[in-house]
């Protein structure tokens, strides 16, 4: 009679760790095989549980409330309870609240994510974090409810949540209205990962987010006009010293000038620099060698690019930029309007860059 093969305990870890896209109902069937896949299967599951309703919210309640023992695998978690637009400026039952101050208020929590109706006015929410002083990572998505304009998503940033998440190491904002009120540089957290995604700034500055004195920090920007934003990256430019900068501009840029042709100060620091539908010319490419004289990365992507050919080839065989190693170039030409570089000249662009022993990003 043949048997079926014992899969040694050992490799289950191992097993889960292949794959990250586990679906549900999978990781269910294999916590049903033995006890030591529900061992395991349980902590891919409660590492960080992501939750889409109010219903699972209160369920997940429910449950850590009968196994207690559970509360010990969640170190991070995922709370968008999802909108319905007839609903969306309704208080909350009291049922929901109690359950989001249930699950925020866990103990020992290193990254916390917020969106759906958590990220209309987040600061509520973050006020129910029992150990704010333990969370490395936060994240306001207000993705859900980008069409929604009765109830915009927003967070209002002020010394209080400044003095209270103390460990802050990396901010996530998404779509969202965001109010910085000035705080006193001895509360500002340690944030060194600063992303926004088509956030709008109604007051305040950025750089009053960031610790004081300034500390190496990375900085990514994706928004819909350059117009909203280059003030404040160039502030931080001047006052922090970025490492890492990405800067996308969505839709055609207006200004005559790039932050690099603007800010005063040099930018020694800096080691990564990805500009992204950014209007630049051959004077911001220069500006860019003067300032970022340490520069080891660079990516220039997108439709307003004014630079020929010619201008890159002659950029990369000066060496203006002694550390760089890698580059990444446009598609083409903003003449106006946009053209796509030949394959000639994209070959003779490949030439330049291997006789520089510079590596071309796609």
């Amino acid at each position: 009679m043949s048997t079926f093969p014992r899969c040694i305990n050992d490799l289950i870890p191992v097993i889960l760790d292949s794959d990250n896209h586990w679906w549900p109902r999978d990781l269910l069937r294999l916590a049903r095989v033995s006890t030591e896949w529900l061992i395991h299967v349980r902590r891919r599951i409660y590492t960080c549980p992501t939750l889409l309703s109010f219903k699972a919210c209160f369920l997940l309640c429910r449950t850590l409330t009968e196994s207690s023992h559970l509360l010990a695998l969640i170190n991070a978690i995922d709370l968008r309870p999802a909108v319905i637009e007839s609903c969306a400026d309704r208080p909350l039952s009291m049922k929901d609240r109690s359950s989001i101050r249930f699950l925020l208020g866990m103990e020992g929590l290193h990254a916390i994510s917020l969106g759906g109706r958590l990220a209309v006015k987040a600061e509520r929410f973050l006020a129910s974090i029992s150990e704010p002083h333990t969370v490395k990572e936060l994240c306001i998505d207000g993705s859900q409810l980008r069409d929604v304009l009765r109830c915009p998503p927003s967070l209002e940033w002020d010394e209080s949540i400044a003095a209270r998440f103390s460990s802050l190491n990396k901010l996530h904002l998404r779509h969202i209205e965001l109010d910085v009120i000035f705080s006193s540089p001895s509360c500002t957290p340690p944030i060194a990962d600063l992303i926004l995604d088509n956030v709008n700034i109604i007051s305040g500055y950025l750089l009053s987010i960031l610790p004081v004195p300034p500390t190496t920090c990375c900085l990514r920007i994706s928004t819909k006009s350059a117009a909203e934003c280059d003030e404040h990256v160039a502030l931080i430019l001047e006052a922090c010293s970025v490492e890492s900068l990405e800067y996308e501009v969505q839709e055609d840029s207006t200004a005559e000038n790039c932050i690099f042709d603007t800010i005063t100060v040099d930018c020694p620091s800096l080691r990564s620099l990805h500009l992204n539908g950014v209007r630049i010319d051959s004077n911001t490419l220069l500006s860019i060698s003067l300032r970022c004289m340490n520069l080891e990365e660079l990516v220039v992507f997108g439709r307003m690019v004014h630079i020929t050919a010619g201008e890159w080839v002659q950029f990369m065989n000066v060496g203006s930029l002694s550390s760089l190693k890698r580059l990444g170039l446009p598609e083409g030409i903003c003449c106006p309007p946009f053209k796509a570089w030949e394959p000639a000249i994209a070959n003779t662009l490949t030439e330049a860059s291997v006789s520089q022993q510079l590596i071309l990003l796609p």
